[in-house]
């Protein structure tokens, strides 16, 4: 078979693109299986982090698409010069059924990832997480989240800091990836949420949100345990904001979703983190019981001046409000982008401007 170099909506296959019945026939007959690791990122995947799973036929256009991306990256890290450029209209279903052949001959071409074999669970930054779960040196920094309408805080964000026998703090990016090869990543959020509850209770006016992990929703045990601790403590949980990633809602929507009106019934609120950095599309918005969408910060930088960002929080910010959702702009870092989003009218705002992340010394 010959090497594929784009994909574009001219035949690259002595295929018929058949008539509309035909095609959707082709839209559920096809089965996709991608394990897919470093993300979807063409010009850096160190920096991609989502992992995708598809293993079932796609019946949404979004995820026809995240498929062929996810074929064809598949085959670039092999060595096959792949090249993506979108047909102007996917839901034409045309140039669906003609994705999906170009997808069945990448994937012809790109066999099976082979996930690389982990580091041993006692590397040194996996003991040093497991010392520090053991003996109680996990901590919460906090962020301001504030209120574009008089900049009070409204709420701070959670974010776990391991403390070093020595009292030297080791931020996220050097216990996280260890968390993962271990297996420690439920572990870690459950006592994240341990110490948010903790708090809540000393401090009976404040407002906090923590970050959940998506290998905690996948994993059952976990999961149960975590919604469980959460339903316990629902005297407090009101004042609890649990927010999930974008890529959570692109590995698996259904769980995303279960997991989130759990959260909702316990009584906490439910925020979507990092929007607008993956895939996420309007359909998954309105399938998961959302309190909050948090707008990626790449649309917050240099907001005042770039049309293309202002329109896309305008729009996030409107549909939002529609559908009955607040809405927070990250990473703000400039007087410039905070002015630009309070005319805009996004809710709440967060990032360096108004404070970074610190102790809060209980």
């Amino acid at each position: 078979m010959r090497m594929v170099h784009s994909i574009h909506p001219e035949p690259l296959l002595d295929a018929t693109v058949s008539p509309a019945e035909d095609a959707l026939s082709l839209l559920h007959a096809t089965a996709c299986k991608i394990d897919e690791m470093g993300g979807l990122s063409w010009v850096d995947p160190v920096k991609a982090a989502v992992f995708l799973q598809v293993d079932r036929p796609p019946a949404h256009f979004d995820e026809l698409d995240l498929a062929v991306e996810g074929a064809a990256f598949q085959a670039l890290r092999r060595g096959h010069p792949v090249t993506i450029r979108r047909p102007s209209n996917l839901e034409v279903i045309a140039n669906v059924a003609h994705q999906i052949i170009v997808f069945r001959e990448i994937m012809a071409l790109a066999p099976e990832y082979v996930p690389p074999i982990p580091r041993a669970a006692n590397d040194p930054e996996t003991m040093m997480l497991k010392s520090a779960l053991a003996d109680n040196r996990m901590c919460l920094f906090r962020q301001p989240i504030i209120s574009t309408a008089d900049n009070q805080v409204v709420r701070w964000e959670c974010l776990s800091r391991l403390i070093q026998v020595d009292g030297r703090v080791v931020a996220p990016i050097d216990f996280i990836p260890a968390a993962e090869r271990a297996g420690l990543v439920g572990e870690l959020d459950i006592e994240t949420l341990n110490l948010a509850l903790s708090a809540l209770t000393r401090e009976d006016t404040i407002k906090l949100a923590i970050n959940v992990s998506a290998g905690t929703i996948a994993d059952s045990s976990a999961c149960r345990d975590y919604l469980d601790i959460l339903s316990y403590n629902q005297a407090i949980s009101d004042r609890l904001t649990v927010e999930i990633t974008e890529s959570i809602a692109i590995h698996d929507l259904d769980a995303a979703a279960r997991f989130g009106h759990s959260v909702r019934a316990a009584g906490a609120r439910l925020a979507l983190d990092d929007f607008g950095e993956g895939h996420t599309s309007f359909r998954s918005i309105r399938a998961l019981p959302l309190d909050e969408i948090k707008i990626d910060g790449a649309y917050v930088k240099n907001i005042e001046s770039r049309e293309d960002s202002r329109a896309f929080v305008v729009a996030i910010d409107q549909l939002a409000r529609g559908l009955g959702m607040e809405t927070v702009a990250e990473r703000v870092e400039t007087a410039e982008e905070a002015e630009a989003l309070r005319e805009i009218g996004v809710i709440g705002q967060q990032g360096y401007f108004y404070g970074r992340p610190r102790s809060s010394g209980k």
